[in-house]
């Protein structure tokens, strides 16, 4: 199975609030990274105005690394807006990802 699949490229490229339910392993933190990256390099939204919920301390912790990493890694890949991406990723640690 390749990533993103066609109900997680829908889930990453929707707009408005969204709500991820799957099993365990299905791709939910990916696919939640992918859409908080989409909604800070596309629509210019900070992580400071965002509100990520999941159902554990340690699901919490995960998105906040994969979210962080995908930042910095857009960055790398944007050179002409790397200072932005930047900011953002030294915006997630105090960013609402919690429980």
């Amino acid at each position: 199975m390749s990533f993103p699949s066609d109900e997680q490229r829908q889930a990453i490229n929707g707009t408005g609030n969204l709500i991820v339910f799957a099993s365990a392993g299905a791709g939910k933190t990916a696919v939640l990274a992918e859409r908080v990256l989409r909604l800070i390099a596309t629509r210019d939204i900070p992580i400071e105005r965002m509100l990520i919920l999941t159902f554990t301390r340690a699901a919490a912790s995960e998105m906040k690394t994969r979210i962080g990493a995908r930042i910095l890694k857009e960055a790398e890949k944007d050179p002409a807006r790397a200072a932005y991406f930047r900011a953002q990723a030294a915006a997630v640690p105090n960013a609402n990802i919690s429980t």
